[in-house]
């Protein structure tokens, strides 16, 4: 299949091979691509889930850790916890979530016969 001349091509194939191997460069003598002098447009989209956020304070603020909430859409199978040591500020706090845990999850016979403590 023959094609009009384009860049000193003339088949198809020489064409889509041409134009993959050096995409940038395609006929740059002959096609220039349009500069803008602007930057992005503030209603651009990008794609069909992103876009640029109207509120730009909405994605510099930092929500504080401690505020965060673990939630759970079912019941775990297993549960991990690690204590942060020597930090004596947080043994309270960890030995109520633990109680919970064992009152709510149970616990695994190993860790019972290991002698695990709260």
């Amino acid at each position: 299949m023959e094609r009009d001349t384009v860049c000193g091509k003339t088949s198809e194939t020489d064409l889509d091979l041409d134009y993959y191997r050096r995409r940038n460069t395609y006929c740059s003598s002959k096609i220039e691509r349009a500069r803008s002098l602007y930057g992005v447009s503030p209603c651009c989209q990008f794609g069909p889930k992103g876009t640029i956020l109207d509120n730009s304070s909405s994605f510099l603020t930092i929500p504080d850790p401690s505020s965060q909430k673990l939630k759970w859409v079912k019941a775990p199978l297993t549960v991990l916890v690690v204590k942060k040591m020597y930090d004596d500020s947080v043994l309270s706090a960890f030995k109520k979530l633990v109680s919970w845990l064992c009152e709510v999850v149970y616990r695994k016979t190993g860790l019972l016969a290991g002698g695990g403590k709260i």
